[in-house]
């Protein structure tokens, strides 16, 4: 009996050095990705700088090839800058993903019918319903919104909060959200809005002012997208969320993210501290019709000592059918929580999506227009 829980013991423990291990070998992998890609970027400025440098040695011929190199270069940049963009809003609108949603000002209403189901845990239904008017006598600048659940797009516990599991076990009658929400400035790699909201909890009204910016930069044949967002509740205080996106092309048809996003809360009811998550996700748009998503995902908390909460391995198969505003979307993983020692704990999602109103025709992943 000794021995085998002796056993027991060490293959927990294995299982533990393991995650932390593979986890280490992402992150390494993550910042030798970002320190190639910005010593490229700087040789590569460096070599332009040289090349514009005047030499009396060089002869005319030389001289009259530098600026088609350097046009070369540029438009070469240009192409794979604008590739990965394209491909990066063709899914993020796709699948409806909330840096498409929060940033979309059209009139329209979405409705999403969800169920989620857990081993060794019942499974759970929830429907979900966000209204979104755009008032054009502002210059479609200003719009209202009225959310089922809480308004928390583009950063935070989960990017893809649209099928976030921990979701279900909120309530609707807390999570009714009324903003009013201002564009300030929106170009192709920066948007700003500032949002006023309204929520009912613990029988009283509850107001959220937030400050929202984005801002998307070119790094080699990588692009960057940094997205703050700053927010404070009437009733608990400042909240603050931040999020990195590094974004590339895989043989100009997979779209490899990197996402390290985080959030700090003055309400630290919970007592996790900075909660953050490291994301890794592989888009594979297979038709206009259908794309799947692979992921590996994993929350981090920091109160005490910084500790990995979950680790889960994800796989979204999104379709269109019957109609262009219908979604058909099935999502089953595998998560191993701290809370059950890091056991494999299978689980799927599937939920249908239906989009009234200004809705996105996907004709082609690699023609579409904003």
């Amino acid at each position: 009996m000794h021995l085998r829980l002796n056993l027991i013991f060490n293959t927990m423990k294995f299982k533990k050095k393991l995650i932390s291990l593979l986890i280490e070998i992402l992150v390494g992998i993550t910042l030798f990705q970002l320190t190639i890609t910005f010593a490229a970027a700087s040789d590569q400025s460096q070599s332009i700088h040289e090349s514009n440098d005047t030499n009396p040695i060089k002869d005319s011929t030389e001289k009259s090839l530098q600026p088609t190199i350097e046009a070369r270069v540029d438009h070469t940049h240009e192409m794979l800058s604008n590739g990965i963009l394209t491909t990066a809003r063709w899914m993020d609108s796709f699948f409806y993903d909330e840096r498409y949603a929060q940033e979309e000002n059209r009139t329209r209403i979405k409705v999403r019918t969800a169920a989620f189901w857990e081993l060794d845990e019942e499974t759970e239904f929830k429907i979900r319903v966000d209204v979104r008017l755009v008032l054009p006598e502002f210059e479609n600048r200003l719009a209202l919104t009225f959310t089922g659940d809480d308004d928390d797009e583009g950063v935070g516990l989960d990017a893809t909060n649209n099928i976030n599991p921990s979701s279900f076990k909120s309530t609707n009658q807390e999570d009714t959200t009324i903003s009013l929400r201002y564009i300030i400035e929106t170009i192709e790699r920066r948007n700003i809005s500032a949002t006023l909201g309204f929520q009912w909890r613990d029988s009283r009204i509850v107001t959220i002012p937030e400050l929202r910016w984005r801002e998307t930069f070119t790094l080699d044949s990588w692009e960057l997208r940094f997205v703050q967002k700053l927010r404070w509740y009437s009733d608990v205080g400042w909240e603050a969320k931040t999020s990195f996106d590094f974004e590339r092309l895989i043989h100009q048809m997979y779209l490899f993210r990197t996402t390290l996003d985080g959030t700090w809360s003055e309400n630290d009811e919970t007592k996790k501290g900075y909660i953050y998550n490291l994301n890794f996700s592989l888009s594979h748009p297979l038709s206009p019709n259908n794309a799947l998503i692979y992921e590996f995902r994993n929350k981090f908390y920091s109160k005490a000592k910084t500790q990995l909460e979950e680790t889960a391995l994800r796989v979204r198969y999104r379709q269109r059918f019957l109609r262009d505003w219908l979604y058909f979307e099935v999502a089953p993983q595998i998560a191993f929580p701290r809370e059950k020692d890091y056991n494999i704990v299978p689980g799927v999602l599937i939920f249908f999506e239906g989009i009234l109103g200004h809705y996105r025709k996907h004709k082609s992943f690699t023609r579409d227009k904003k």
